[in-house]
């Protein structure tokens, strides 16, 4: 068993710089050796803590900022690792934090950086986010998966294709209406790819996340720069709410005014291998 020394930082969410409260909402995990680099994160997108402690708190701001860091971390971690061979200069953890999209509200701000050992970076980032982040919710909170922990079932096959790092975040009008999709990719038209969970503590909740893309879609339909939106979905882990949501699904299959495709986490790797051949036969223009 091979023993690596890896390095990593908390992020906090400050949402009044004066009064220095904050809630612990993601961590970053940085390892190297003479032959990869691991430089990866994982955060916290639900607000309902965070909305609760803090006043006035801005979920859509907040999506935003951890969206784009997570592409910066995806996008250098690739970087380094296709330059490693010509590097004689091994890159810092710090130096690669300060690179991080800067917070000009000083909202985000990061702990010490601390180490440890570990057979297993990824592994261990999985570790430590349970300690700093998860562990801190009640267990109330904690029995249903948000969207983001949908988009990780999918990100591994994604990133092994090599498409991760090709999808950006993209807001779209269309009329008065505005909406921001943190990862999608353009060949001609742009593409969406959206994690949906549908694990939910009540069932009606789950006939209301699908009406809700439903409005989306509709308000969205006009615009002419969508090509197709892929539904990434995770289904309810609850047996008493799968009938919901299979009528769910019926309703945005048959409803959803925009081009889509409805994808389940059992399908994720052709899904990656689907989305790497379309990009391969249409580059981008």
């Amino acid at each position: 068993m091979n023993m690596l020394s890896y390095e990593y930082v908390v992020l906090r969410y400050v949402h009044d710089p004066v009064a220095d409260e904050c809630l612990n909402i993601g961590v970053l995990v940085f390892s190297q050796t003479p032959k990869a680099i691991f430089f990866d994160s994982r955060f916290e997108q639900r607000y309902g803590r965070l909305s609760e402690t803090f006043a006035g708190f801005d979920g859509e701001n907040f999506r935003r900022y951890v969206g784009r860091i997570e592409r910066h971390v995806e996008l250098s971690c690739a970087r380094l690792n296709e330059s490693l061979l010509f590097r004689p200069d091994a890159p810092t953890f710090e130096r690669l934090l300060k690179e991080i999209v800067p917070d000009s509200g000083m909202s985000f701000r990061y702990g010490p950086v601390c180490a440890g050992i570990t057979d297993d970076p990824s592994a261990e980032l999985g570790n430590l986010f349970f300690r700093f982040i998860t562990s801190q919710y009640e267990r109330g909170q904690t029995t249903n998966r948000n969207d983001e922990a949908v988009w990780n079932s999918f990100k591994g096959p994604l990133k092994a294709y090599q498409v991760l790092d090709k999808l950006v975040e993209k807001t779209f009008m269309a009329d008065d209406f505005e909406y921001t999709f943190p990862r999608a990719f353009k060949n001609g038209k742009w593409h969406i790819l959206e994690s949906a969970s549908f694990d939910y503590v009540r069932a009606d909740q789950v006939k209301q996340k699908a009406t809700n893309y439903l409005g989306i879609g509709s308000a969205l339909s006009r615009n002419p720069e969508i090509g197709k939106i892929f539904l990434l979905l995770g289904k309810p882990s609850r047996e008493a709410h799968l009938l919901q949501y299979e009528r769910a699904k019926r309703l945005l299959s048959e409803h959803l005014q925009i081009d889509h495709e409805i994808i389940e986490e059992q399908d994720a790797e052709a899904l990656a291998a689907n989305v790497a051949r379309f990009m391969e036969e249409h580059p981008p223009e």
